[in-house]
């Protein structure tokens, strides 16, 4: 009611007043965030802002619209940001999606992101290198799914490292690596001689011994980078 008033004056859309006397209307509060008054004359705002809108303070109608990489369930007056793990690439949505599997999915993301080569991105992955291809392994490919999309490593050469897109090196000679060796010099046999390893006569890995990482064996020689021993040449003996 401004001075020389003859009625009272409703206050307007996106405001409420629950108190008496006011003499201007820069009196009138603004509608409480999270709620939207369309009315004149509002005393208390009771309408919830509308699934898929944000409602600041002073909203007379939900129409913000809610953006991507955010979420809006009811009575908000602010977007809510995808948290990590999850995306969200509509607008108007009141919920966020989990990341799909093959890709990962930051804070606030709007589009999935691809997961990228030495790692893999199970359902749900929060950043690039949350899951990391382990020892043993390598990936040069990008999108990959679990841990056993990840590569075995190249026969010849080991993978000392997690999260590798290439092989670390050659086997060290006097060893072979037929596949998957973590390590330059593996001994997976365990024998303390090279007289007690079963693996002998012939260069058939998967027939004659359990392991396809091991010491070079007796009756043979390992130059370096073998992925099989390589047996010695008539005439000669080890």
């Amino acid at each position: 009611c401004p001075e020389g008033s003859e009625n009272p004056v409703p206050c307007p859309a996106g405001t409420n007043s629950s108190s008496q006397g006011l003499p201007n209307v820069t009196d009138c509060p603004l509608c409480k965030g999270g709620y939207y008054c369309p009315m004149n004359g509002t005393i208390f705002a009771t309408e919830l802002c509308d699934e898929g809108y944000y409602c600041p303070p002073g909203t007379a109608m939900p129409t913000l619209e809610c953006p991507t990489g955010s979420s809006c369930p009811t009575g908000v007056s602010m977007p809510k940001e995808c948290m990590e793990g999850f995306y969200q690439n509509e607008t108007g949505s009141s919920m966020c999606k989990e990341c799909p599997a093959g890709f990962y999915c930051e804070y606030n993301t709007s589009y999935p992101i691809i997961c990228p080569a030495g790692s893999y991105c199970p359902s749900g992955t929060r950043y690039h290198n949350e899951y990391v291809c382990p020892n043993g392994t390598f990936s040069s490919s990008t999108g990959l799914e679990d841990a056993a999309s990840c590569s075995k490593c190249t026969g010849g050469y080991y993978c000392g490292s997690k999260g590798l897109t290439a092989p670390t090196g050659k086997c060290q000679r006097g060893y072979f690596c037929g596949g998957g060796s973590s390590v330059a010099t593996p001994f997976e046999s365990g024998y303390s001689s090279n007289f007690n390893v079963s693996y002998a006569g012939d260069s058939c890995v998967e027939l004659n011994n359990n392991t396809v990482n091991d010491i070079c064996p007796a009756g043979h020689y390992c130059p370096e980078g073998s992925e099989n021993p390589v047996p010695c040449p008539a005439g000669t003996n080890s």
